[in-house]
């Protein structure tokens, strides 16, 4: 029976909650391993000293205010004067990890907003979250576990970047079970949380590490200097060397930076013996500009690396972005670029054209091997210590 819970008031089953939240507990101890000390936590973002004092505060006075809840009287000086989100980030998620259950892990982040837990999203055991209106259309774009379960590899390692508010990644870490293990890379620290109380809600089922840091680019604008800006696959085998050769897939969605960090993901791996497959949005505005020559990279590194290039099926081989494109636009109809729903809004970059069936798994995590654990932990100082200082004007 599905059963969606709005929160806010203590539900009838609340003690069932706790006994289940306290096993999830248990596990957890058994699953998480310590984040190891390291000079540099490569798993998070900077923050100015300077901006603690204030954002410390008005996280402990407006309850919520991470996520946007109530926050509409500080927002210009939360987001742009502080850039609260990266300095309070790791209180907020020792609060929700030293949380009771998790309906006091979800009041953390939510405040005295609303929120909901779905009990129930799909056919077998999980559960998501969702902060604010749980409506049919956010439901229904909650990937079940069962889609990523022929290219996620069970008690392997999975990278979602682009994470957004968990909708792919939650489900992926299900996918992987409690062996494995997925790392959810997200800028906004907003909808970073969201992939946090996720997996707290999922801790006795599966490990999900949500992970504050965004990809660079030149299509990235202007991005806040607290922002780590990482290629994926130098960053993660800088900060995770260990897992490297567990990784089993890697899911691309960041807009316009999507095409970008697919060709930079295929240039690494080239040289690499590792070969996930590769699931990289096909952004609606790239289609819509036809076949640039940043699009066009994706084929060329493809072939380079030795990837075959297939539509969001994973059977209909793209031998190039003409060719490509012509088929969306006839698939598409009047609606091209289409949407998420379009075959061709999505890039599978397969190892040597392999399908599903055939592609070999890479080895499942040991279980001894250290993998970070929430809370991750401050980030660190912002480069260059306290900001720079503005330079006074002379008077003539």
């Amino acid at each position: 029976m599905r059963a969606l819970l709005l929160l806010g008031l203590a539900p009838a089953s609340s003690s069932l909650l706790r006994r289940w939240w306290a096993g999830g507990n248990a596990t957890a101890h058994r699953l998480f391993t310590p984040s190891p000390r390291a000079e540099e936590n490569l798993l998070a973002s900077y923050y100015d000293p300077r901006a603690v004092a204030w954002c410390e505060r008005k996280y402990r006075e407006l309850p919520g205010v991470v996520t946007g809840c109530g926050f509409r009287a500080i927002k210009r000086d939360w987001l742009h004067k502080y850039d609260c989100g990266h300095v309070v980030r790791h209180l907020a998620e020792a609060d929700a990890v030293s949380a009771p259950d998790i309906v006091a892990a979800a009041r953390v982040y939510a405040g005295n907003c609303p929120f909901f837990i779905d009990d129930r999203p799909w056919p077998e055991p999980g559960r998501f979250v969702y902060f604010g209106e749980a409506s049919k259309r956010r439901r229904a774009a909650v990937t079940p576990p069962a889609a990523w379960r022929p290219w996620v590899c069970d008690g392997t390692v999975a990278i979602d970047v682009g994470a957004a508010w968990g909708d792919t990644a939650t489900s992926m870490a299900l996918a992987a079970g409690p062996r494995g293990a997925v790392f959810a890379l997200e800028l906004i620290p907003a909808l970073h949380h969201h992939n946090v109380v996720n997996a707290l809600a999922n801790r006795n089922l599966s490990r999900l590490i949500p992970v504050n840091v965004a990809v660079r680019g030149p299509g990235a604008g202007k991005l806040p200097k607290t922002v780590r800006a990482v290629r994926v696959w130098r960053w993660f085998s800088q900060a995770l060397p260990h897992l490297r050769k567990h990784v089993s897939f890697v899911k691309i969605d960041v807009d316009a930076l999507s095409a970008l960090t697919a060709v930079e993901l295929l240039e690494d791996l080239e040289a690499a013996d590792e070969r996930p497959v590769i699931k990289a949005e096909w952004f609606g505005g790239d289609r819509k500009r036809g076949c640039t020559r940043e699009t066009e990279k994706v084929w060329e590194a493809a072939r380079t690396a030795g990837y075959g290039v297939f539509a969001a099926d994973a059977t209909t081989s793209l031998e190039s972005c003409a060719a490509a494109l012509a088929r969306a636009r006839a698939h598409d109809g009047g609606a091209f670029p289409g949407g998420g729903g379009s075959l061709y809004a999505d890039l599978y970059l397969l190892p040597g054209g392999i399908s599903a069936v055939a592609r070999r798994c890479p080895p499942v995590l040991p279980k001894s091997a250290a993998v970070p654990a929430l809370p991750i932990g401050r980030g660190d100082v912002l480069p260059g210590g306290r900001g720079r200082r503005r330079r006074r004007r002379r008077g003539r």
